[in-house]
């Protein structure tokens, strides 16, 4: 389990916040592991399970580095696949 990701979504539930898109390169190192260049992907937090979209050049590399309690989605359009995640949390 990735403390990280467990203690950002205690947060957010704290401060009454139930979706999150995460795009900062640094942040998604931080809680993913995603070594990606800026705009490569994005993590939509939640109250379901988190999920790293990215493409598929780092599909490979993720399999192996990802927490694993962060889903995998890959897509060629990271912000329309998010949206729609955050549609089906609601």
């Amino acid at each position: 389990m990735n403390n990280r990701v467990e203690q950002f979504k205690q947060l957010m539930q704290q401060n009454n916040i139930n979706n999150f898109i995460i795009t900062d390169p640094f942040n998604l190192i931080y809680l993913a592991n995603f070594h990606g260049l800026a705009g490569d992907g994005c993590m939509v937090v939640s109250n379901q399970q988190p999920v790293l979209i990215t493409d598929s050049r780092y599909e490979v590399e993720m399999q192996g580095k990802l927490p694993e309690n962060v889903d995998l989605k890959i897509t060629r359009d990271y912000y329309a696949t998010a949206a729609q995640l955050l549609k089906d949390n609601d």
